[in-house]
């Protein structure tokens, strides 16, 4: 007979399937939390379990469906078509992990011969999905595509100069020193090149209800690049601004995401972006920006505050970076306009509006800012403006 113990972490496996973010630190809290309140009572375990494992509100009543299924064996609902209907994303994951839907989002199919085919149909559908909508098994295919993406900045100057082969200038101090080694004539010359350094790129990316589906994805994006390229920085917020840099450097994503968990308090809550973006301004921007960086604004635009104060604050971190980027997953409708408030106090100040809201859209965002000409030449007219 298989010990509470061990149900405990095969519910928590399955939960992790339907895209709950759950680390090693809360399945052992888990288990903690089952020895003190025991196992005779269903509804106590229930709430011990869902205090420990749900960091989000909206993630609720995914979580007692998933309880039920698994310790009650009672069903969401009676077709299992109605689970993984459209509209219900969470619905149609938690239906996958537990066997009540057919896995999709597959991107090998299987010949006669038992070999397995890429099928392209399969892949350019993916590419095209909304991450919103993804299934379980979309979601676990998308995060294989969004690991391998790399952000390639051209590394820019800085004012100190080095010792170069064929550098920008004459060294006429290294030229003297090599004429000393040969009696005083200038046989060899010496040059100096700027010292080139890597583009910081800092992203503020939305966490509130709104977006909560599109941060969780891309989450594997930001855990990617902070340990893969130098100066990164991620700040995430909702009704404030946190700085998750640290935490994402921990190689393992599990205990990366566990910790996010615990640190971010306002996570699928409302938004205040120009309070946000007013925390960036007067705590980290001069930290952060003080080479110029390149800067990701990732949110739909709803904001709750004031589009005064989000227009002043917009208009103070444009000053501070070398481009503003406004990411918006709203740009997947092309009848799309920006009609609230924060939206038109926001987009006078950006350098350019993308999507963000499918692997295809993040893919060429990554490959317009690795191989954009236009920015190689701002970078270029920028700093022989300020040498």
């Amino acid at each position: 007979m298989t010990s509470p113990a061990a149900r405990v972490l095969t519910f928590i496996q399955l939960l992790r399937r339907t895209g709950l973010v759950i680390g090693s630190g809360e399945a052992m809290v888990s288990l903690q939390a089952l020895n003190l309140v025991g196992i005779m009572d269903r509804s106590l375990v229930q709430d011990a379990l869902r205090t420990v494992l749900v960091n989000h509100a909206d993630e609720v009543s995914l979580f007692d469906d998933a309880f039920n299924l698994f310790w009650l064996a009672q069903a969401v609902t009676s077709q299992p078509a109605e689970a993984s209907a459209p509209g219900k994303p969470g619905m149609r994951r938690l239906a996958e992990a537990f066997g009540l839907a057919p896995q999709s989002g597959s991107l090998l199919k299987t010949d006669r011969r038992g070999n397995s085919r890429s099928s392209f149909s399969a892949e350019e559908r993916l590419h095209k999905l909304d991450f919103e909508a993804m299934s379980a098994a979309e979601i676990e295919a998308s995060q294989a595509v969004i690991r391998s993406l790399n952000v390639t900045l051209a590394p820019r100057p800085t004012r100190r100069w080095t010792k170069g082969g064929a550098g920008a200038r004459l060294d006429l101090a290294g030229s003297m020193r090599n004429a000393l080694k040969t009696g005083g004539d200038l046989v060899k010359l010496a040059y100096q090149d700027k010292v080139k350094q890597p583009v910081p790129l800092v992203i503020l990316c939305d966490i509130s209800g709104s977006m909560t589906k599109y941060a969780q994805v891309l989450l594997h994006f930001f855990h990617g690049l902070v340990n893969g390229r130098p100066g990164t920085k991620i700040f995430l917020f909702g009704t404030q601004l946190t700085h998750t840099t640290r935490h994402l450097r921990h190689r393992d994503k599990e205990l990366a995401f566990s910790h996010l968990a615990r640190e971010i308090p306002d996570w699928s809550g409302g938004t205040r972006i120009g309070e946000a973006i007013n925390q960036f301004n007067r705590h980290w921007a001069r930290r952060v920006l003080a080479r110029p960086a390149i800067v990701w604004l990732i949110t739909d635009g709803v904001d709750r505050g004031g589009g005064g104060e989000l227009a002043d604050n917009m208009a103070r971190m444009r000053r501070s970076c070398q481009k503003l980027v406004w990411l918006n997953p709203l740009l997947r409708w092309e009848q799309f306009s920006p009609r609230s408030t924060g939206a038109k106090a926001m987009l006078p100040h950006v350098d350019e509006l993308r999507p963000i809201h499918n692997l295809a859209s993040l893919q060429a965002l990554v490959a317009s800012l690795s191989n954009s000409s236009d920015y190689k030449r701002m970078m270029k007219t920028r700093w022989q403006t300020r040498s």
